[in-house]
């Protein structure tokens, strides 16, 4: 039977010659998670930020998600992503610690009762879920990988009242060799 539409992955399996995808284009491949727990104090200032995950340029993000250790009365966040702030690890100089999108995953996420994990990658940002196959950095709006490593920073949009807010952020990607 021939179908009316097709995935690009289909259509290069089907192709002559064949086109095999790249692994976490398409195809299987391992998947790495980095998580990364943020202290963000009673009363934070609105626009304080804080880095919770470093993932490599090149990782194909399938998965963002967050957590909080107990419910607090009020608490939104942006989260997005930055260029990696360390002089260590590739990231160009120039670009260290600059934003690249504040709200790539999330825009004023309500996370103040969020005790169990929520997929978040979603949640209102830029990035979206047919951009899980390719590279973060092209997801970026970028036309060649940048180098280096990218940050995930939340971003306070409305401030914790009732006591400090403990953060999880879960991120799982492929790629990122």
């Amino acid at each position: 039977m021939a179908y009316t539409i097709y995935s690009s992955v289909l259509t290069g399996l089907d192709a002559v010659p064949l086109v095999r995808p790249s692994a976490g284009a398409g195809a299987s491949g391992r998947v790495k998670t980095q998580v990364g727990t943020v202290a963000i104090p009673t009363a934070s200032a609105i626009g304080a930020t804080a880095a919770a995950v470093r993932i490599p340029s090149n990782a194909m993000v399938k998965s963002v998600m967050l957590a909080l250790d107990a419910a607090v009365t009020t608490l939104d966040l942006d989260v997005g992503l930055y260029f990696s702030d360390s002089p260590n690890d590739g990231t160009p100089v120039l670009d260290q610690g600059t934003v690249i999108n504040a709200t790539t995953f999330a825009t004023g996420l309500a996370a103040a009762g969020i005790v169990e994990w929520q997929e978040i990658a979603f949640a209102g940002g830029a990035f979206k879920p047919s951009g899980v196959g390719y590279p973060i950095w092209q997801n970026a709006g970028y036309t060649q990988d940048t180098g280096g490593y990218y940050d995930i920073v939340l971003t306070v949009v409305t401030a914790a009242t009732s006591g400090a807010a403990n953060v999880t952020v879960k991120v799982e990607f492929d790629g990122g060799e």
